[in-house]
């Protein structure tokens, strides 16, 4: 671990001293064990940018300050059905973040939420809305300062293909045969022609002549 200090601005623009603390790598490496001074060697470019002044102070932030912001200023202005589904993924992203800094989260945070969230029954669709969530949250933050860059699109699993459902040659004739009068005229063009249903609803008699 790294510690160090730099300025950064809270959500009131006042200026304050935070002290940052960093993961640099694992104690071993395979076989080879990092000495304090690979350590220091690590931290060093952190250190460099502090003291030489190029790191401006930042407008702070926690996630559950800054999701309760996103979520009045602009998850209120989406669709009821659209809010209903976002509120389920700000609770499971307020669990994982919470009051942490939103400069102190990074793609690896995220990364790691997407297996663990597919561990607890989330199908990979809903994984891929939840991470839908999180850029838009990211890229309010990066809009208002809050962050210095929106985060990159994390690995996400792939949603599983589906067998299409069909009826077979047998099925579709026993439907025909099954209908009466205009049902079985309506079943008869779906089976022999492909055409949509939507295409097959807006046909009228006028675009019926003779054998075509």
């Amino acid at each position: 671990m790294g510690a160090y200090c730099e300025y950064a601005l809270d959500a009131h623009g006042v200026e304050q001293l935070v002290r940052k603390q960093i993961t640099q790598s694992p104690v071993k490496i395979g076989d080879t064990k990092v000495s304090k001074r690979d350590a220091t060697r690590l931290l060093q470019p952190h250190l460099d940018k502090v003291n030489s002044g190029t790191a401006q102070a930042g407008k702070s932030i926690t996630f559950d300050a800054f999701s309760s912001v996103w979520e009045g200023d602009y998850l209120a202005l989406q669709k009821p059905a659209t809010q209903s589904a976002v509120r389920s993924d700000l609770k499971r992203l307020r669990s994982a973040f919470g009051t942490r800094d939103m400069r102190s989260i990074d793609s690896g945070d995220v990364q790691r939420l997407i297996p663990s969230s597919l561990a607890e029954g989330l199908s990979p669709k809903t994984v891929r809305f939840l991470w839908n969530t999180i850029s838009q949250i990211w890229q309010a933050a990066h809009a208002q300062t809050y962050v210095d860059a929106v985060l990159p699109k994390p690995k996400l699993p792939r949603n599983p293909k589906k067998k299409p459902k069909f009826f077979t040659l047998n099925d579709a004739a026993k439907i025909i045969a099954a209908a009466t009068g205009e049902e079985s005229v309506i079943y008869l063009l779906l089976a022999e022609t492909g055409i949509r249903a939507g295409e097959l609803a807006g046909l009228r008699l006028l675009d019926i002549d003779g054998d075509r």
